[in-house]
């Protein structure tokens, strides 16, 4: 978020538009902000990175974010206030999808001491495809005011 910030402020200064931001806006992508949160800039384990296309992946040594939609693109809509104040409204709307068997995707779900069952990625994805389960759309919203 603080790579957004920073290139709203940037903005902001040159008079261009912040009223809508993404993580994916080729004009983020291509700022100096989001270049130090690029794959292989950041330990991924324990930082998260952003993806060429601008999905934020969230780190992975998390395993309950992990083992949720740990990928998603992150808007902003903010107008500028006296003192520099700025209003953001964040969001991130995504759909829950599941991986198919053919990514081979493993996760191992501990159930006791030393007894961990291997849960296919695979199978919560077949049984969207039988109508056992579904995708599903999600939205996370929050506000923020900042200098």
């Amino acid at each position: 978020m603080l790579a957004l910030k920073n290139h709203i402020k940037e903005k902001s200064t040159k008079k261009k538009p912040i009223a809508l931001i993404k993580t994916s806006d080729p004009d983020f992508l291509q700022s100096s902000y989001s270049l130090s949160l690029k794959q292989g800039k950041r330990s991924a384990s324990r930082q998260g990175c952003i993806l060429g296309d601008g999905a934020l992946l969230v780190e992975q040594s998390n395993q309950a974010l992990k083992n949720t939609d740990h990928r998603f693109h992150l808007h902003v809509k903010t107008t500028k206030g006296g003192d520099n104040l700025y209003m953001s409204f964040w969001s991130v709307e995504s759909v829950y999808d599941f991986e198919s068997f053919a990514k081979n995707n493993i996760t191992n779900i501990p159930l006791a001491k030393d007894f961990i069952l291997k849960m296919p990625d695979g199978l919560a994805h077949y049984l969207t495809i039988i109508g056992v389960a579904k995708d599903f759309t999600y939205t996370a919203v929050w506000y923020e005011a900042w200098k």
